[in-house]
């Protein structure tokens, strides 16, 4: 069962802590230890420092829509081939557990593909 879309998911990535302080880069998952694409999504986000991502939305905006939640966003859906901005609303939208925690506070389409556009290159290094 994946976490992606959770708050809990979303309360780790931007608190900027993942249970395995490894990298994704440093190990590669025994066949008796998978990782989830969530998990690892979650581990790369981590990763990143707060710094080097802009901000297309105001500090005190919802959980979802801070940095570190929209670049685990973009990850995790451009990892399932999930390209458009206007799919990536529809995917949150249409999930019931997401919509439960964040109701009508998520990021529509104009706010994913202006955080897309000024976080490329960090987005581009998660998916590596």
């Amino acid at each position: 069962m994946t976490k992606f879309l959770t708050q809990e998911f979303f309360e780790q990535a931007n608190n900027g802590r993942h249970g395995d302080a490894r990298t994704v880069w440093d190990r590669t998952p025994a066949p008796a230890d998978p990782k989830s694409l969530s998990e690892l999504v979650l581990e790369a986000v981590c990763l990143v420092a707060e710094e080097e991502l802009v901000r297309v939305a105001a500090r005190d905006a919802g959980l979802a829509i801070q940095p570190r939640s929209l670049l685990a966003i973009f990850t995790y859906c451009y990892a399932r081939e999930i390209y458009g901005s206007e799919d990536i609303e529809d995917l949150m939208r249409r999930d019931a557990r997401f919509r439960l925690a964040y109701g009508q506070e998520f990021p529509d389409w104009l706010v994913l593909r202006r955080f897309r556009g000024k976080n490329g290159p960090v987005i581009r290094r998660c998916l590596a």
